[in-house]
């Protein structure tokens, strides 16, 4: 009882502050959860390639997210291609070195205990962590391109003369100052999910070659650099997807 008074508390809040626009955030919300939730997971348990699953769930979410907070304009199709491009390279950078390093979705945290319960039905364990690793980098990237969309957009609007080049610069030098905040975001965000398990290893007085190669710890740093890797690259990206959808608007 007292989570859903939390969740109420937050609801109201949320519309206070935030009028219409805190509604339709509170909507996408509950769409961004009931997506995830209640049709991805069913769909997991039901043999569904989690890598395929994840990049449409992810990509139904960000664009339905970003419509319903601003509308059908530029600035938003921006966003939403931005968003879509980051969460792709931060996909495949992790499906790669997953890959490579040979961890699956079996080395992440509770990932043991899945095994049993996938005997039972048909859940692709290999795939997890790519989808574990979307979800999680979705909310900074979109907040990264939406920030890189929404300025460039009103430095368009104040001159609509300026270059393409200037126009991408200052795309690139605002992202600057939002990239490095993001990035750690992202990664204390993952270090804060396994901190109890840190205290633990830290607590047997394992050496640093030990702790390294633990699968769980290796999954936890591909799982940040992934994230904040495409946390980095959404910048140039919306930067350039401003440039082009902006400027040719303009001829």
């Amino acid at each position: 009882m007292d989570l859903y008074f939390l969740a109420l508390i937050f609801a109201i809040l949320l519309i206070k502050f935030g009028g219409s626009q805190g509604l339709n955030s509170l909507i996408a919300l509950i769409f961004t959860a009931t997506i995830f939730i209640f049709i991805m997971v069913p769909l997991f348990f039901k043999g569904y390639n989690p890598v395929m699953l994840s990049i449409v769930a992810v990509s139904i979410t960000s664009i339905v997210s970003f419509l319903l907070i601003g509308g059908f304009e530029k600035k938003m199709l921006v966003a939403i291609l931005g968003t879509i491009s980051g969460i792709l390279v931060a996909g495949i950078i992790s499906y790669v070195f997953s890959k490579l390093t040979h961890l699956s979705g079996i080395n992440l945290e509770k990932g043991k205990e899945l095994v049993y319960v996938a005997m039972d039905y048909n859940i692709q364990i290999k795939g997890l962590m790519f989808s574990s690793i979307l979800i999680a980098s979705m909310g900074a990237i979109m907040d990264v391109a939406m920030s890189i969309s929404s300025s460039m957009y009103e430095i368009y609007k104040l001159d609509n003369s300026i270059s393409s080049n200037k126009l991408f610069n200052s795309g690139m030098n605002i992202g600057k100052d939002i990239m490095g905040t993001m990035a750690n975001t992202l990664i204390l965000a993952f270090m804060g999910g396994s901190l109890t398990v840190m205290l633990m290893m830290w607590g047997y007085n394992m050496s640093y070659y030990q702790l390294i190669n633990l699968p769980f710890v290796s999954a936890e740093i591909i799982q940040g650099l992934a994230g904040s890797t495409g946390i980095v690259l959404t910048v140039p990206f919306t930067a350039l997807m401003a440039c082009i959808i902006y400027k040719k608007a303009a001829l």
